[in-house]
C-alpha cells in the first residue's frame, strides 16, 4: 500500500504539507479547481508560520503552497474520485496519489504526512468472486484497484443426456454420470477457492453464475470460506467479461463494507453497554491508546479534534505543553484522532473508519481493548 511507503517520511526541520481534494461532483474547469485549492489552502497561507517556523522552514512551506496551487490542471484532468498530495520542498520530497475512493477536502501541516484520509481511501480489503459454471468455473480476486483472475477449473465434456436409449436405461446412466461430473467439477472449484483463502486470504466472497449453479456450488464450499460469503449475483456465463464481473463486485463490496461496519459498531456498543473491555468517547480512548490497550479502534466518519503529542514517547492528549510521562515538550496537532489511529497501528491494532451514519455517531469514537484499564485511568 502507498500509505506504508509515505508513512516512512518524517522531517523535523521542514514542515510537511498534506492536501486531499475530493473530485466527486466538481465542475471540470481550471478556474473552479483553482478556487477550491485557494479556499482550502487559505487558512495555512493566512496563518503563516505563527512565529514557530524558522525562515528556511517558512520559505519551504510557501513553496509547497505554490506547488499545490499549481496542480489545478493535473487534478482537474485526473479521472480518480479524489487525489492526495504530500510535499516538503525543503527536503525535496513530493508525492501525488490518485485515490480510488472519495475523501474529505483537507489541508494539514505537520512533521509527517497526514495519513488519515489516505488510510480510509486505501482500506486494505480483499474480495474474491467465484463464477460457478458446469464446464468452466473461474475465480477472481479484487484488491483495491486491482482485479485479476486467480484460476479456473475446466471439466471434461459430457455426452448429452437427453438422447434415447433402450428402455431409457442408457439415458439415465448418462444423466447420472453428468451429475457426478458436475458435482466433481464444483468440488474442485470450491477447493480452488479454499486454496486462495489459504494463500492470500480475503474479507468477502461473492458467488456468481446461474442461480442453480450458485446453489449447488455453494454447498461444497469449506466452512471457513462459506463464512466469508457476502452476496451473489446471477450472470450469463456465455457473455460475461472480467470488466462486467468487476463492476458487479464493486457494488456488492460497498454494501458488504457498510454491513461489516454496522456489525463492528454494534459489537463495540454492546460490549461497552455490558461493562466489557471497551471504551467510548475521546477522553477514554486517549487513556486507552496511551496504555497501549487498544485492540480495535472505531472512528465515526471524519470526526476530528485538536490535541497535543509528545515527540519523545508519543503520549497523546487534548492539551498540555509538557508530557506527564517523560517530561518532554509537546507539539500541537490539528487532529489528535489521526494520531490515535497511527498509534493504534503502531501497536498492531485494527482501525475502522466508519463511512456511513451509525449508532456510534453520538460518541464519535470508541475502542475494544486487549485488557481492562486500571481504575482511575478511564
Amino acid at each position: 500500500m502507498q500509505v506504508d511507503r509515505i508513512r516512512q517520511f518524517t522531517n523535523t526541520t521542514f514542515p510537511v504539507l498534506s492536501v486531499y481534494v475530493n473530485r466527486i461532483g466538481t465542475p471540470r474547469d481550471r478556474t473552479s479547481m483553482n478556487a477550491r485549492l485557494t479556499e482550502l489552502l487559505r487558512p495555512i497561507r493566512e496563518s503563516g508560520d505563527g512565529g514557530e517556523l524558522s525562515h528556511e522552514a517558512a520559505m519551504s512551506l510557501r513553496s509547497d503552497l505554490k506547488t499545490v496551487q499549481g496542480l489545478a490542471d493535473r487534478i482537474d484532468a485526473d479521472p480518480s474520485p479524489a487525489v492526495a498530495i504530500f510535499t516538503c520542498h525543503g527536503a525535496d520530497w513530493f508525492e501525488y496519489v490518485s485515490l480510488g475512493r472519495p475523501v474529505w477536502d483537507v489541508a494539514r501541516v505537520g512533521v509527517r504526512p497526514y495519513l488519515r484520509p489516505l488510510r480510509a481511501a486505501e482500506a486494505d480489503l480483499r474480495s474474491a468472486v467465484v463464477v460457478f459454471e458446469p464446464r468452466r468455473s473461474l475465480v477472481f480476486v479484487k484488491h483495491g484497484d486491482t482485479f485479476s483472475e486467480f484460476g479456473e477449473v475446466i471439466e471434461e465434456a459430457v455426452r448429452k443426456s437427453n438422447y434415447g436409449g433402450f428402455s431409457g436405461y442408457e439415458e439415465r446412466g448418462v444423466r447420472s454420470h453428468a451429475d457426478a461430473v458436475i458435482q466433481r467439477h464444483f468440488k474442485e472449484t470450491a477447493d480452488l477457492v479454499f486454496r486462495l483463502y489459504q494463500q492470500q486470504g480475503f474479507d468477502f466472497l461473492f458467488l456468481a453464475g446461474h442461480q442453480d449453479a450458485i446453489e449447488e456450488g455453494s454447498k461444497l464450499l469449506h466452512p471457513y470460506v462459506k463464512a466469508r460469503v457476502a452476496g451473489s449475483f446471477v450472470i450469463d456465463t456465455h457473455t460475461m467479461t472480467p470488466a462486467l464481473i468487476r463492476e458487479q463486485v464493486t457494488g456488492l463490496e460497498e454494501t458488504a463494507v457498510a454491513a461489516l461496519e454496522e456489525d463492528r459498531v454494534r459489537e463495540l456498543l454492546d460490549t461497552a453497554g455490558a461493562g466489557g473491555q471497551a471504551v467510548l468517547g475521546l477522553a477514554d480512548v486517549l487513556a486507552a491508546v496511551n496504555a497501549r490497550a487498544i485492540d480495535r479502534l472505531i472512528v465515526s466518519g471524519n470526526f476530528t479534534k485538536e490535541g497535543a503529542v509528545c515527540g519523545s514517547c508519543g503520549w497523546l492528549a487534548r492539551n498540555g505543553s509538557s508530557c506527564p510521562v517523560c517530561g518532554s515538550g509537546t507539539r500541537r496537532t490539528d487532529d489528535v484522532v489521526g494520531e490515535i489511529i497511527e498509534a493504534t497501528i503502531d501497536e498492531s491494532g485494527e482501525v475502522i473508519q466508519v463511512s456511513v451514519a451509525s449508532a456510534l455517531d453520538q460518541k464519535a469514537i470508541g475502542a475494544l481493548l486487549r485488557f481492562p484499564l486500571p481504575d482511575g485511568i478511564a
